[in-house]
């Protein structure tokens, strides 16, 4: 016997195995289940999403010889001559290859006599939008005045292209892209039935990577099954993919964000060597920002198996972030369109770095104007501040101060500098204190606690001045 692809052999064959749409289910099952059958459906969506598929297993619910059932028996006669292909009444249209008004007369012509064996006689026809417009005025008639044994049944993924006089005939079912989380735990079923050794992190990928459609996971699963000898892993999908690592990825930033324009061009020379398009890598780049920014808002679930990821954005506002991915994705669409891709992108990552160093001295800029201010207001609050980490987020500047809050409360001219700052510079000073620790016993400011180190003492009493 031959080889079946996955996306063949796991194709559904009753409403229950179709994932990700529901709410189309729904509708149909209830419709079987009361009797309102339609004369023409018309089901519009991404491409491998099920439009195909959920109408077949319509068809076979409607001419199952126990029914019309909101579930096909997939035993009878009728539910195994669709499933095959054989059906003399179910009829599976190409519209870009029978478009014209000529194959439209001929479907007129015989839609008029009685089903040979089915209870309906039932015309599917994908990519509907291909028809001409001839074909289409010549169908209007025969879907407002349809023969009671007749139903339609049209797939696009173009429904906008698809005339308004055909879609007010029809009763329209809008399916989704299918969510990653849903192709994850179809991928791992299929996996596991079909004994390929695959971990986790690459089933995530493919799904990733399809885009919501079921049909092309299991198409990089098909390949992926044939292309790696032993277990499926990250590696061997972004080879396979010309994707590149998040660890790549996550290198890469860091020479961005440090400027390091040497070791982000030795970078990029390895991507023209491995020949992985420069948009794609553009586009992860883009992508992996994304994923890194939802992890910082509380999105645990996007970069599994990862540590350090709350760092890689530490010192940059969610806005800048933000822009920063629009840049990426602008320079892909710079690049995509080129003569000179890799002219293109070194000139736009130089654009990037030259701004990211812009944006840095600005903010140095900043903190060296309030330390200069803090001086006039008090040694002693200069003196705390130069020791402090600085950082800005949306317009506040945010001190991370090496002291508690009860030590730097008694610091004359807080409040001073505080007014100063938002007046001057257009921005809000933030304070945050050392935090103490009940339960460990009373800390000590640095000082204190390096002579107590040094002496072997303890604190026998305290006293506060003022």
């Amino acid at each position: 016997m031959s080889y079946q692809v996955l996306s063949r052999k796991w194709r559904p064959r009753s409403f229950r195995e179709i994932v990700g749409q529901e709410h189309v289910v729904t509708t149909l099952q209830n419709a079987l289940r009361r009797k309102r059958i339609a004369h023409a459906y018309l089901f519009s969506g991404p491409r491998g999403v099920g439009k195909t598929t959920t109408a077949r297993v319509f068809a076979q619910a409607l001419n199952c010889e126990k029914g019309p059932l909101p579930e096909p028996c997939n035993e009878c006669r009728q539910c195994l001559s669709i499933q095959e292909g054989r059906s003399l009444d179910v009829l599976e249209i190409d519209g870009a290859s029978n478009r014209g008004i000529e194959e439209v007369r001929a479907l007129r012509e015989n839609i008029k006599f009685t089903p040979s064996q089915a209870r309906y006689k039932i015309y599917i026809i994908d990519e509907v939008h291909m028809l001409t417009i001839e074909a289409f005025n010549a169908l209007l008639k025969t879907l407002e005045e349809p023969p009671p044994h007749a139903i339609f049944i049209f797939a696009t993924t173009a429904p906008h292209k698809v005339p308004l006089t055909i879609l007010s005939r029809c009763q329209r079912f809008d399916f989704w892209k299918i969510p990653e989380r849903v192709i994850v735990e179809k991928l791992r079923e299929i996996s596991r039935e079909e004994k390929i050794p695959v971990r986790e992190e690459a089933l995530e990928l493919i799904a990733e990577s399809s885009d919501g459609s079921l049909r092309d996971a299991e198409s990089i699963l098909d390949q992926l099954s044939s292309f790696v000898e032993g277990e499926i892993g990250e590696t061997e999908v972004n080879l396979l993919l010309g994707r590149v690592e998040r660890r790549f990825l996550m290198d890469f930033w860091k020479d961005i964000s440090e400027g390091k324009w040497e070791s982000l061009w030795r970078k990029v020379e390895r991507i023209l060597q491995q020949g992985k398009p420069l948009e794609s890598f553009l586009e992860d780049m883009a992508r992996f920002l994304k994923d890194a920014l939802l992890y910082r808002l509380g999105v645990r679930d996007v970069l599994p198996g990862e540590e350090n990821w709350g760092k890689l954005l530490e010192g940059w506002r969610e806005e800048e972030i933000v822009e920063l991915i629009e840049k990426f994705l602008r320079l892909r669409e710079r690049v995509r369109r080129t003569d000179v891709p890799v002219l293109t992108l070194q000139v736009g990552l130089l654009e990037l770095i030259r701004e990211e160093r812009k944006i840095e001295k600005e903010k140095e800029e900043v903190k060296d104007k309030i330390l200069k201010k803090s001086r006039e207001f008090g040694k002693t609050l200069h003196a705390t501040l130069s020791q402090s980490r600085w950082e800005e987020k949306g317009g506040e500047v945010v001190v991370y101060l090496p002291c508690t809050r009860e030590y730097f409360s008694h610091i004359p001219g807080r409040e001073k500098l505080l007014a100063w700052v938002e007046k001057n510079l257009g921005r809000k000073l933030v304070f945050h204190c050392k935090t103490t620790n009940l339960e460990e016993g009373k800390k000590y400011d640095k000082i204190v606690e390096t002579a107590m180190e040094l002496f072997n003492a303890k604190v026998v009493r305290e006293e506060r001045n003022g």
